[in-house]
């Protein structure tokens, strides 16, 4: 029995020490473009979610002590972002490639495209509309990516007091639909989100010669009118 539990601890070891190697390699900046091995990478470790439950149960049923839950959820959660990620940048550089195919010819050099960058959500509601629709272009509405991994980029990309909102929700298909849904209820309030923006507005600095000044003013301005005319699409559109 020992003999079986030292070798179960083994494998379960070696599971994991392959998906924190591809966790290493997608935080090199130049990794994040090979893009074939992350595909194969990502293939390697595909399984190893089921593999590594499946070893833990074996080291429970043996000796219930040596069987650790909390590594268990944190494999698990290492997991789904990892393999989230991977997806979202394979899907990243293959839109990226084919927009360069169409508008370039063959003999141009390639060309090393910026990664995209998720947006983030602190709970400010001047905030609300441009987040909202970069979250649904590339999470939301990508169906390649699973509703647990929507869950863990939606989890990643709040914080302050809008984290609170959903911080009671783990991660499963049915509770990314109710952060969704819990995220909108809260923040899709087009009377607060008005408010907020025309108090930005009269709170813009004076014009003034100075350079720095009057772009700070002409970005207040722009941004703020942009999401005041979002608000009004929303209400000719209900």
């Amino acid at each position: 029995m020992a003999i079986d539990l030292k070798e179960l601890q083994f494998k379960y070891n070696r599971i994991t020490s392959r998906l924190e190697k591809f966790s290493s390699f997608l935080e090199i900046e130049d990794n994040k473009t090979k893009i074939e091995e992350i595909k194969e990478r990502l293939r390697g470790v595909s399984s190893s979610l089921k593999d590594v439950e499946d070893v833990h149960c074996k080291i429970e049923i043996l000796d219930r002590s040596k069987a650790n839950e909390d590594d268990l959820d944190k494999y698990k959660n290492l997991f789904y972002k990892v393999t989230s990620d991977a997806k979202l940048l394979i899907n990243s550089i293959s839109n990226k490639t084919d927009i360069i195919n169409s508008n370039f010819s063959e003999s141009n050099p390639q060309v090393k495209l910026p990664n995209i960058q998720l947006p983030s959500f602190s709970g400010s509601f001047t905030e609300w509309i441009t987040f909202r629709d970069t979250f649904l272009s590339l999470i939301h509405n990508n169906n390649s990516l699973t509703k647990i991994e929507k869950f863990h980029y939606l989890k990643s990309s709040i914080m302050s007091t809008a984290s609170q909102t959903i911080e009671h929700l783990t991660p499963s298909d049915s509770n990314y639909e109710s952060a969704w849904s819990l995220l909108t209820s809260r923040y899709e309030n087009k009377r607060l989100i008005t408010q907020h923006h025309v108090r930005a507005l009269f709170s813009l600095p004076n014009a003034s010669k100075d350079a720095k000044t009057l772009r700070h003013l002409l970005h207040g301005l722009t941004s703020n009118m942009k999401a005041l005319e979002a608000v009004n699409r929303l209400i000719i559109e209900q």
